[in-house]
C-alpha cells in the first residue's frame, strides 16, 4: 500500500463526531467544568484552531473566576497540548507575540494570569492589549514605525490567531464580546478529575492532537444559515457552530444548544442597557411617569443597582439614548414611554407578552402569527435556555451600576 492510499484509508477511519468525542471525553478527565456546555464550547475551540483560513473571526476562550484554585491554569495546560502550535505564557511582551504568529500563522496563544493585563492595576501593556484585541478577526493587523534614512517605514504584522485568556476577575467588554467566556468555580467534594502529571498525560493528549488535526485539516467547512444567536454573540461562535456542523452526529445540535446557553445568561450588559431594562419594568404598562416615582421604583427592585441614582445622573444616563424630561405637570418633570421605545426596541429583547390585557394596550400588537418566539419553533436544537433568552427573564442585578 502507498503512503498517499495509506493517508486516505486513516482519514477515512478519522470520523469527526467520534474525534471530539474522545477530546471531550479527555478533557472530562482533567477539568472540572461549571457546566456540560463549557465542556462543548472548549473542544469546538481547540479544533478550530487547525483551520484559521476557514474562519472570518476567531472568539477568544477566556477562563475566568473570582478565586484562586478554580483550575484555570489546569485548563491551559491541558489545551496547550491540544491545539495548533501552542504559546504558554503568564508574562509575555507584544513583540513575543507578534513575532510567533509571524514565525507560524498556525500560532495559539494561550496566556495565564491575564487579570495582569486587563486587571485594575495593570500598566504599560497598551499594545498587547490592542494585538490581542484586533486579532479575533481575520485580516487584524498591528502596525509598527520606524526611522530609515531620514523617513518613516511603516511594518505590518498579522495579529490573526486563536487566543486562550486565564485570569482573576472579569474582562473589559472589548474581549468579553469577542469571546466564549468560561466562569471557572472551585471543585465541589463530589467533584472527581484526574490528576494532570505532563510526563504521563501530554503524550496522549499529542496523539489526539494529531488524530484531530488530521480530521480538520481536510473536513469541509460551510457558513451556518441557521445560527441560533445574533449579532455579535454569532460571530463569537460561527467558527464553531461550523466545526460541529461537519463533524455530524450530536454535535451541530449539542453546539447551537451550547451557545445559547452560555449567551442567554449573559451578565455583562452595560450600565446603560441594565438601565433600560428595568425601566421597561418599572413603566410597565405606563404611558408616563415622574421622575421622583421612577427613582423610587427603581430601588425598590429587587438587588437593586440604582441605590445611588439622582435625577440628574438618570438624565445624563438617557441623554446618551437621546431620551430626555418633559414636563408632565406644573413644575414636576418626568418621562414619557412613547420616548423610551426607540431605545427599548433597540436594546433589549422583544418584551414578553404575559397577558391577554396587553393586547389591548395603547401600543399596536402584531398578530400571532407575526411574532413568534423561538420557543415555538419545531427545531430539535432549542433547549431551555434558549426558550429563557426570549421570554424575558433577564440576568440578575448582582451589580451596582454607576454613570
Amino acid at each position: 500500500m502507498t503512503s498517499g492510499v495509506a493517508d486516505v484509508a486513516l482519514v477515512a477511519d478519522i470520523t469527526g463526531c467520534a474525534t471530539l468525542d474522545q477530546v471531550s471525553a479527555f478533557l472530562g478527565r482533567f477539568i472540572a467544568y461549571p457546566t456540560d456546555y463549557a465542556r462543548v464550547a472548549h473542544v469546538l475551540w481547540i479544533a478550530h484552531t487547525y483551520r484559521m483560513d476557514a474562519w472570518d473571526s476567531t472568539p477568544r476562550l477566556a477562563f475566568m473566576s473570582t478565586e484562586k484554585g478554580s483550575g484555570k491554569t489546569r485548563a491551559l495546560e491541558v489545551t496547550y497540548h491540544l491545539v495548533s502550535a501552542g504559546h504558554h505564557a503568564s508574562n509575555v511582551s507584544n513583540a513575543f507575540i507578534l513575532g510567533a504568529i509571524a514565525d507560524n500563522p498556525s500560532t495559539t496563544i494561550l496566556l495565564d494570569e491575564i487579570d495582569t493585563v486587563y486587571g485594575p492595576r495593570a500598566k504599560g501593556n497598551e499594545d498587547l492589549r490592542s494585538t490581542i484585541n484586533s486579532g479575533h478577526r481575520r485580516g487584524g493587523e498591528a502596525g509598527r514605525g520606524s526611522w530609515v534614512d531620514g523617513t518613516i517605514k511603516a511594518t505590518r504584522f498579522s495579529s490573526y490567531c486563536p487566543v486562550a485568556l486565564a485570569g482573576l476577575g472579569t474582562l473589559p467588554e472589548t474581549v468579553a464580546d469577542r469571546a466564549v467566556v468560561i466562569r471557572m468555580k472551585r471543585r465541589k467534594p463530589t467533584d472527581h478529575v484526574e490528576p494532570w502529571r505532563e510526563r504521563l498525560n501530554a503524550d496522549e493528549a499529542r496523539e489526539l492532537a494529531k488524530k484531530l488535526e488530521t480530521w480538520v485539516t481536510k473536513a469541509q467547512f460551510d457558513y451556518p444559515d441557521n445560527m441560533p444567536v445574533t449579532d455579535r454573540k454569532a460571530d463569537v461562535w460561527e467558527a464553531l457552530v461550523m466545526v460541529a456542523d461537519a463533524a455530524g452526529g450530536h454535535w451541530p445540535t449539542t453546539a447551537r444548544q451550547a451557545a445559547v446557553a452560555m449567551t442567554s445568561g449573559d451578565d455583562s450588559m452595560s450600565a446603560g442597557v441594565r438601565l433600560l431594562r428595568d425601566l421597561r419594568e418599572v413603566f410597565g404598562d405606563k404611558r408616563e411617569m415622574f421622575t421622583a416615582d421612577i427613582l423610587e421604583a427603581l430601588r425598590d427592585l429587587p438587588e437593586s443597582p440604582w441605590r445611588d441614582l439622582t435625577d440628574r445622573k438618570l438624565a445624563k444616563a438617557l441623554g446618551d439614548y437621546d431620551v430626555k424630561s418633559r414636563q408632565i405637570r406644573r413644575g414636576k418633570r418626568g418621562y414619557h414611554a412613547c420616548d423610551l421605545s426607540d431605545p427599548w426596541e433597540r436594546h433589549l429583547p422583544p418584551h414578553p407578552q404575559t397577558s391577554a390585557t396587553s393586547a389591548t394596550s395603547a401600543t399596536p400588537q402584531v398578530s400571532p402569527g407575526e411574532n413568534r418566539s423561538a420557543s415555538d419553533s419545531s427545531s430539535a436544537w432549542i433547549s431551555r435556555g434558549e426558550q429563557l433568552a426570549h421570554s424575558g427573564r433577564y440576568p440578575a442585578r448582582d451589580h451596582a451600576a454607576s454613570f
